[in-house]
């Protein structure tokens, strides 16, 4: 019978964890699953997967693909979770999964810290390199399906997958501790730099609704330094903190009244999805992503804070700043007539 083998090496969080998740409790037959090891704690366990934790080094990584050469066999099937295409072509069917969609859209990388840009840079030469090497490719959202089918001749689908909790309304939170939350990395394109601005423009008008991040000091240090000198100038209402575990992440959407997601550029949005299935608000960039799987009550432009000022005016107090129309003879009088 062929078997399926899953290159997911360098997945270890986020949404490409949860999705692989979702994917090993479906499997029902046997398979081979290659994961960072970074996961060891948060992967799922199933009986007909067997799992190969692989160290956090490009070494590690590309000996993975030399130990399915020797493993598959025709018409065995290998799924590439990892973003990358293989850098050897076997006698298996290779799919590739591509969930990153920094690495075909040309995105500028200048706020990105200099390891970081060049990490993107080589993936992205990498991925236009050994493309042939894939037999399809399969994608989340209209934009990226728009964009491989631009870039690349290989074959391309659009399946976006993941399994929705159905929550109980009734058994959500009904106390609500914040405004708004925004599930995300603080990579750049997330964007916490105009909501930052967004809010303080707001406070210099008398409004401080609130509003969770989850990012983490330890590790976005730069990001929550900056927050709490904006917290102590300004009196703003923002917090920070990181999921632990599931747990931690249902209960802060279910304390929260709406999702503010801010992000410029999406291979999907999952909090996009999670935040619907509890019910929340959405209020979310103007963008192709913003779309395909909400109904947001609120848009802005993600390159203005001021827009996003705006669109939580009028999402939480109502309020429509729209600049008052004069006629010809009254800018006459204000400039000359007047005078």
């Amino acid at each position: 019978m062929p078997k399926l083998f899953i290159q997911a090496s360098n997945i270890h969080t986020g949404g490409g964890l949860t999705l692989l998740n979702q994917l090993i409790q479906d499997i029902n037959f046997k398979a081979e699953l290659f994961v960072d090891e970074r996961s060891k704690n948060h992967i799922h366990v199933n009986k007909n997967i067997n799992i190969h934790f692989i160290k956090k080094n490009i070494f590690s990584r590309w000996f993975v693909e030399v130990k399915m050469l020797c493993l598959v066999s025709k018409g065995d099937t290998i799924l590439f979770f990892n973003n990358l295409p293989p850098f050897i072509k076997t006698r298996a069917i290779h799919i590739l999964y591509l969930q990153n969609i920094l690495l075909i859209h040309p995105y500028n990388l200048k706020k990105f810290s200099l390891l970081a840009r060049w990490r993107i840079r080589f993936e992205r030469l990498y991925l236009k390199i050994f493309i042939s090497n894939v037999d399809s490719i399969y994608v989340q959202s209209s934009e990226m399906l728009s964009l491989c089918k631009q870039k690349f001749s290989t074959p391309s689908f659009l399946m976006p997958f993941f399994l929705s909790n159905q929550i109980e309304l009734s058994k959500v939170n009904s106390k609500k501790l914040f405004d708004f939350v925004y599930v995300s990395s603080s990579d750049p394109h997330k964007n916490h730099t105009r909501i930052l601005d967004a809010f303080v423009l707001l406070a210099k008008e008398g409004f401080f609704p609130s509003i969770c991040f989850t990012i983490d000091s330890a590790t976005d240090k730069k990001l929550t330094d900056e927050i709490d000198i904006l917290k102590t100038k300004y009196s703003l209402r923002i917090e920070y903190k990181k999921f632990n575990n599931l747990d931690s992440k249902e209960n802060l959407y279910s304390s929260s009244k709406a999702l503010l997601f801010a992000s410029e550029l999406e291979s999907m949005g999952l909090p996009l999805i999670e935040a619907n299935s509890y019910g929340l608000d959405i209020l979310v960039s103007e963008k192709g992503f913003s779309r395909d799987f909400s109904s947001p009550i609120e848009t802005f432009d993600p390159s203005s804070s001021l827009s996003i000022a705006r669109a939580i005016k009028r999402y939480l107090f109502n309020i429509d700043d729209r600049l008052e129309l004069k006629t010809p003879y009254q800018f006459l009088q204000q400039i000359f007539l007047e005078k």
